[in-house]
């Protein structure tokens, strides 16, 4: 028989730990509202113990962690580092996520963390002892000594990489007096100054100018944990050497194999990686003995995280099966065991925070932990799903009010004395968010922070700024926290991309070549490559390029002046080889000049013509685009936003635009051209977006559908690959206007696409397109307007630009996340 949960408030259960009580069993509790939870755990117990807060993925750690730092600022807060897959998969790990690794044990090993948000995966795993960590930290303090070759080899021992500059992460640099590193404890890398074997000062500086970042004070310490898997120490090489050892004998695997593998983990440069042999180092352990005496458990939802437990070690078990024979360490050796989890759990203070309950014995299992058994209390609190679902309906429909629903739910809850609170993440979503409601009579007092209870006393409505990311309604503290994710739909998820220099050089085509490809001289013409000769030429030795014209005559071309060459782009088609001495190239170089000629004299009427053309401008800006821009899941870098006014502005104006964006890849170039193609569908105008490449098309489209999608905007893709019936489909889509926006490669040149209302053509890397195949479809439609986005723009894109014939807009500044793109050139 079950007794009825009492209902029950955050600060009542913090009463109950602090009394005493074991487990504590919650029902009604939705996450988010877990972090109501530690703040009054954390105003209420022992600043020494530590709370930590289990949760069953990564996703929900990071969700969780943001609302408990916006409820607890300045509280040392940390989301434990979790490794992807089993130690048995052969996979490389990350060297960051290893240095992020080790910090965050550093920190918890010293007592700098308060709140410890764990995913399942990270709990089940065990992790290199506290006292390997405690042996292999250095730290640094102003005023006390510092030798610059005994740092410099104290931080080779664990794990730092010397490099000239300091620009990652477990890096560091002697430059002088100046000792730069970068620990992964730091957001930045610091600078320690040198005199007379004395440190003066620990200063922060910005990777990317080298240069002090401003207001910023010099530390008084600088502790730098471990950078590597573990410590290279000759106690531990000796002990891992002998633990390889036996485990080779067992396994039976030749010496000779053993020792090789031995040699290789044992390098100092050498990270591990895949972990398969860190128990050779030293004897793992639990997360635990990093968090103190008396930790206290949050489980949330804690039947997903103790199933997730329970499918970890599965998955560990199953990879090391499939590894058997190879030099690996058993499942026991990485993973904490069932029993200890199952103790742990017990025997420690725990709250088990649940939607709802579950009912059940505990037979010993770790799945059997999530059955209530003790004491019973019920939070009451609600998720805001059906409001999340409301807003998203009406945002699809595309009426006039798509915030509706937002402004009936705080009507409703203010109404019944509730205190409704909207979060935004900055300070510019923020000042949206007001805009937007305020055009609806919906007033919003900016708050400081988030009140433990709502009501009376408090105003009815308020903003407050900070990265919370799941709201809640709480009847019993008449307080409701709404999200912008919530109103505006899941923030995209910006991918971390790495971005791959592309080098276009001449020498690098021609490094390329293989004998028979064809090349051009600069006054021979179109030639055959057949290879390299070495010639004795007044005594020394001579490397020529040998390339063939018609007629098999031949012509050596001096390695120093291959500047005269390069290599035929032709596409597929195979070129006739000019004859040497005659007079093709020079009458197909004249025809090019003429053509060249003919296209600027073109341009030129095109372009002086277009500059005449008046179009109807766009209708101003409403709450569809306000909303819209509000759903951004960044806030624009500086430079964006000033792209995106000057296209917003164009399009505003009777002029039909002809604009070029200029940005690295990765600047936001994207996000100005979704923003005018929104526009114009709200205006009922279509867009088009050309691309070179299937694959570029294919990421634009999933991009487009999923920032236009839900908002009622019809998107379609167009290249060789679409299936004949889809095309047919699309077609008649673009003719009749039930297509918005369109993405293809050159199959949208083709004849028989039609657009019933074409407002705005949109360039994607232009310098891939031949000028004709881009020019044709601006002669057919000279009201269109022009959007090109490049991150290389050819010159005479740049030319027209900078001539005034075609305004530019340039994205100088990289994303908070992303670096601009450096090149080196290295010797071979």
């Amino acid at each position: 028989m079950t007794t009825e949960p009492l209902p029950t408030t955050p600060a009542a259960l913090a009463s109950r730990a602090l009394a005493g009580e074991l487990r504590l069993d919650v029902a009604g509790a939705v996450p988010s509202v877990s972090a109501l939870v530690v703040r009054e755990l954390h105003e209420s117990l022992p600043k020494e113990r530590v709370l930590v807060l289990l949760t069953a993925t990564s996703d929900e750690a990071l969700d969780l962690a943001g609302n408990v730092t916006a409820l607890l600022p300045g509280v040392p807060t940390l989301v434990f580092p979790t490794i992807d897959g089993t130690p048995f998969d052969g996979v490389r790990v990350e060297r960051h996520l290893i240095q992020t690794r080790v910090a965050a044990l550093d920190a918890l090993g010293r007592g700098a963390v308060r709140v410890l948000i764990v995913p399942a995966a990270g709990f089940a795993r065990k992790v290199i002892p506290r006292s390997l960590l405690d042996e292999a930290r250095v730290t640094i303090r102003t005023g006390e000594p510092l030798d610059l070759r005994e740092a410099s080899t104290a931080l080779e021992r664990i794990g730092y990489v010397r490099t000239p500059l300091v620009e990652d992460e477990g890096s560091f640099a002697v430059r002088g007096s100046l000792l730069d590193v970068w620990p992964a404890s730091s957001a930045d890398p610091l600078r320690i100054e040198v005199d007379f074997d004395t440190a003066l000062g620990i200063i922060p500086f910005d990777p990317e100018t080298q240069e002090r970042r401003r207001d910023s004070e010099s530390l008084k310490e600088l502790v730098l944990p471990l950078a590597r898997d573990v410590p290279l120490t000759g106690e531990t090489k000796a002990w891992a050497r002998s633990r390889m050892q036996e485990l080779a004998d067992e396994l039976h695997i030749p010496t000779r194999k053993a020792r090789a593998l031995f040699d290789e983990v044992l390098l100092p440069a050498s990270s591990l990686g895949s972990e398969a042999l860190l128990p050779a180092f030293a004897e793992l352990v639990p997360l635990s003995e990093y968090l103190g005496p008396a930790p206290l458990y949050l489980l949330v939802e804690p039947a997903s995280v103790l199933r997730t437990l329970r499918e970890v070690k599965d998955a560990a078990f199953k990879a090391h099966l499939h590894k058997q024979g190879n030099l690996i360490f058993p499942v026991e050796a990485h993973f904490a065991s069932d029993e200890w989890m199952g103790t742990e759990l017990r025997t420690r203070q725990s709250l088990f925070l649940s939607r709802v309950t579950v009912f059940g014995s505990d037979d010993g299992s770790l799945e059997s932990l999530a059955f209530s058994r003790g004491a019973e209390y019920d939070l009451k609190t609600q998720d805001n799903r059906s409001l999340a679902a409301a807003l998203e309906r009406s945002r699809s429909e595309r009426g006039e009010s798509p915030l509706a629903p937002l402004k009936e739910a705080i009507a409703e809850y203010t109404s019944e004395g509730y205190t409704v609170i909207l979060c935004a993440r900055t300070a510019v979503q923020a000042e949206r968010l007001k805009n937007l409601l305020s055009h609806r009579g919906v007033e919003l007092k900016d708050v400081a922070s988030i009140p433990r209870a709502g009501g009376a006393d408090f105003e009815r409505a308020g903003l407050f700024v900070g990265p919370v990311s799941s709201g809640f309604a709480a009847p019993a503290l008449r307080l409701v926290l709404i999200t912008e994710q919530e109103i505006f739909g899941k923030r995209a998820q910006r991918a971390a991309r790495k971005s791959l220099t592309k080098l276009k050089a001449s020498l690098d085509d021609l490094r390329s070549l293989t004998p028979g490809d064809y090349v051009i001289h600069r006054e021979h013409g179109v030639g055959r490559y057949l290879g390299l000769e070495h010639r004795n030429v007044g005594g020394s030795t001579v490397d020529f390029f040998v390339v063939e014209y018609q007629g098999k005559d031949k012509l050596y071309v001096p390695v120093y002046r291959l500047n005269q060459i390069q290599k035929h782009a032709g596409g597929d088609t195979t070129p006739k080889l000019d004859r040497l001495g005659g007079q093709t190239f020079e009458k197909a170089k004249a025809r090019a000049k003429k053509r060249a000629r003919d296209m600027a004299d073109q341009l030129l009427r095109l372009y002086a013509e277009r500059l005449t053309i008046e179009r109807p401008p766009l209708p101003p800006p409403g709450d569809d685009y306000a909303a819209f821009e509000a759903e951004v899941p960044f806030e624009e870098t500086p430079d964006q936003a000033e792209a995106i006014a000057d296209v917003q502005a164009d399009l505003s104006g009777p002029r039909v635009m002809d604009r070029l964006v200029s940005g690295d890849v990765g600047f936001g170039k994207t996000e100005v051209a979704l923003r005018a193609a929104y526009r114009m569908a709200l205006d009922s105008r279509q867009t088009a977006l050309l691309c070179p490449t299937t694959v570029l098309a294919e990421q634009h489209y999933r991009t487009f559908q999923s920032r236009l999608g839900h908002l009622g905007v019809q998107v379609a893709a167009l290249s060789r690959f679409t299936t004949a019936k889809e095309t047919t489909r699309i077609l008649a889509g673009l003719k009749s206007g039930a297509i918005d926006v369109v993405i293809g490669t050159h199959r949208l040149l083709s004849s028989d696409v039609h657009f019933k209302r074409l407002g705005l053509l949109v360039i994607d890397e232009e310098q891939r397109f031949g000028v004709a195949h881009k020019e044709r479809i601006k002669d057919l439609r000279k009201s269109v307007d022009v959007l090109t986005l490049s991150a290389t723009p050819i010159p005479r894109t740049l030319s027209l630009a900078i001539g005034g014939l075609r305004d530019m807009s340039v994205i100088r500044t990289p994303p908070e996340t992303r670096r601009a793109i450096r090149t080196f050139v290295a010797g071979r």
